[in-house]
């Protein structure tokens, strides 16, 4: 499994981008709304990846978060969703949206993606509400509630640990709000500590 690719942007497209990792240029499909948060073309760039294997085809699909990446691992396992409408309900709904809706049991929402009708959705909903109940209880957006780069990098690094979200915000800002830590690996490690405790 490749979890994720660490390379320069090359190119940029509609619902895909190229990375160059030691002169291997990999094609990876990615959510539209994202466009606008990648940096310019001959820059480093971290994307998450979720690689599918079918018959003779490989293709990845990359995300700026492991939580989105989380979210569409999650679509994938309804039945009758695959990668394409995954991703179509991405880019069209942020992830913590999508998260709420579940939740709340809100078909009517989740059924505005194209492609994603009533039934579609209230099967979505059935088939991911206990899930997301156990992962995401408090639907939260990283980027609303944690300011700056380390946090959020911080707060990723964790949640890809298998730990809760908001567990993990709350030991991040509680780490750097008492030891004045700045560096991702140090507030890492220091909310690691509290989080075993809780």
């Amino acid at each position: 499994m490749i979890d994720f690719i660490k390379g320069l942007l090359t190119l940029k497209e509609s619902d895909y981008v190229v990375i160059d990792v030691g002169g291997v240029g990999y094609k990876i499909f990615i959510q539209s709304n994202i466009l606008i948060k990648l940096p310019q073309t001959a820059e480093e760039i971290i994307i998450y990846t979720h690689l599918i294997h079918k018959e003779e085809v490989m293709e990845l699909y990359g995300f700026l978060s492991v939580i989105e990446r989380s979210i569409f691992r999650n679509l994938l396992s309804v039945s009758g969703i695959g990668p394409k409408l995954s991703m179509k309900i991405l880019s069209d709904i942020p992830y913590n949206e999508v998260i709420r809706a579940v939740l709340n049991k809100d078909s009517v929402f989740l059924s505005k993606v194209n492609g994603l009708g009533k039934k579609t959705s209230e099967k979505l909903i059935l088939e991911l509400e206990n899930k997301f109940k156990k992962l995401y209880p408090y639907p939260v957006d990283i980027q609303e509630n944690i300011i700056g780069s380390e946090e959020k990098t911080s707060v990723e690094a964790l949640m890809s640990l298998g730990y809760r979200e908001k567990e993990c915000i709350e030991a991040v800002r509680q780490v750097i709000k008492t030891e004045k830590l700045k560096s991702t690996e140090d507030i890492v490690k220091s909310s690691l500590k509290i989080l075993a405790g809780l």
